[in-house]
């Protein structure tokens, strides 16, 4: 009968109709499929199409519980289902599965991955089937490589949200070692990454992330959402170094990928980095809006570290219009934005501090200190300038430590102590410009010539 049925399928092609949810073959049969074996052929079609991490499509009773109308069942049951499935269509000489175990499978397409076609395009194909296709969890030969993964990454996450940056770095290198398949890949990268820019490695990031794109291209199990992180994280390497419509740039990409998909976490960071950049603009009206909708999809996806964040940025976004008052000499409403400016910062900090956040960034710190010179409450300034700087000295972040060198050389200023306020200010020059920050190197060493000399 298998021979019969060789033949009868060589040279056939099977095509999946996505919106009808059904499958034809071209000899004109079509095989009537409820929705669960709807989303079972498309994944195996895809995964044919794709070939997954061991290059042969097959696909295991763990992937399959996975598809809509699956999740229910044990993986005895998946199995079993499958199983009869294949059976009533030997009997009508149609079947199109194969597998190594007859209940356990795997299971794949007998068909050549040319001899297998969708009737749209791979992009809303990928969308239905939301599952990450190459990890199989429940497969034993797996195991071993996926906890050393996890593990790694745990504590690479841990380390971040506390602030140690060498050491979260070093855990994601150790996972990407161990990643087993191109999400793991992917996700891996995208980590070591965003460290490199926290500590201001721009160059070493950007090859990290590039080299994420470059995987989508060859791994079409690869979604959209894993794509548009990529493009958060360049778009916000790009705008760390000033370069704003190429940030932009990116952040419209990554909104064109997750268009549609209710990704609370990625569409929070989307709209909390859109708001930065109209902030830079002094759009302020704009960037408090964009950064309240950043705190809703936040606040839904559970992320204390975005909803901080968030605060953080609102509080900032006030202490940059008080400037901008300060600057047209409208100093009764300047000193009404930076109180604004204290009420936010103080809410990030408090946050942070109740969910045990790590301080990767002491930004927060900085501009409080900021503001508190602004408001001529000196003491505070000082104890807010001084906790930025520590805080930055224990993450290595490169970047804060030159913002709250130049902050303290402000303060040493304003007490008329003009030597230490040189030294300051030039050590936080020089660190801009070694980070590539060139706008705020030249607008110090501005500063530095209007002082007296020493």
């Amino acid at each position: 009968m298998r021979a019969n049925l060789q033949r009868r399928i060589a040279g056939q092609t099977v095509i999946i109709h996505v919106r009808a949810r059904a499958l034809t073959v071209s000899d004109g049969y079509r095989c009537p499929l409820t929705d669960r074996l709807f989303f079972l052929y498309l994944l195996l079609a895809w995964q044919r199409r794709a070939q997954n991490a061991s290059g042969d499509g097959y696909v295991g009773c763990d992937v399959i519980r996975r598809l809509p109308y699956w999740e229910k069942n044990s993986l005895l049951s998946v199995g079993k289902q499958v199983r009869r499935h294949i059976l009533n269509m030997e009997r009508q000489g149609r079947n199109l599965i194969e597998y190594q175990d007859r209940v356990k499978g795997p299971f794949r397409l007998r068909l050549p991955a040319e001899a297998i076609r969708f009737d749209v395009a791979p992009g809303e194909v990928r969308r239905l089937l939301d599952v990450p296709l190459s990890q199989g969890p429940g497969r034993p030969q797996d195991a071993q490589a996926l906890y050393r993964y996890v593990q790694a990454m745990c504590q690479g996450n841990a380390a971040f949200d506390a602030g140690m940056l060498d050491d979260s770095r070093t855990a994601y290198e150790e996972a990407l070692k161990e990643a087993f398949t191109p999400e793991q890949t992917v996700t891996a990268l995208q980590k070591i990454g965003r460290v490199l820019e926290r500590q201001a490695s721009y160059e070493r990031a950007r090859l990290l992330f590039v080299r994420a794109l470059h995987l989508r291209q060859r791994h079409a199990e690869l979604d959209d959402s894993t794509a548009a992180r990529t493009h958060l994280f360049l778009g916000w390497l790009e705008y760390r170094q000033g370069r704003y419509t190429k940030a932009r740039d990116h952040y419209h990409q990554a909104m064109d990928l997750v268009r549609g998909k209710r990704d609370d976490w990625l569409l929070g960071h989307l709209y909390n980095a859109l708001g930065l950049i109209e902030k830079r603009g002094d759009d302020y009206h704009e960037a408090l809006a964009l950064f309240r909708t950043a705190l809703d999809y936040w606040c839904r996806a559970d992320y204390a570290y975005g909803i901080a964040a968030a605060y953080a940025n609102i509080g900032t976004t006030h202490a940059r219009w008080g400037n901008h008052l300060r600057d047209h000499r409208i100093r009764d409403q300047a000193l009404k934005q930076y109180r604004h400016a204290v009420e936010w910062l103080q809410r990030c900090l408090e946050l942070s501090t109740r969910a045990r956040l790590g301080e990767d960034t002491s930004e927060a710190q900085g501009m409080l200190a900021e503001v508190h010179l602004e408001l001529g409450d000196l003491d505070r300034a000082w104890t807010m300038a001084r906790v930025a700087r520590e805080a930055a000295q224990i993450a290595g972040n490169e970047l804060d430590l030159a913002s709250a060198s130049l902050i303290l050389g402000k303060l040493h200023l304003a007490k008329g102590e003009s030597g230490e306020a040189r030294t300051l200010m030039e050590e936080a020059r020089a660190r801009f410009e070694r980070l590539g920050h060139a706008d705020r190197a030249k607008e110090i060493a501005a500063r530095l010539a209007r002082l007296r000399p020493m």
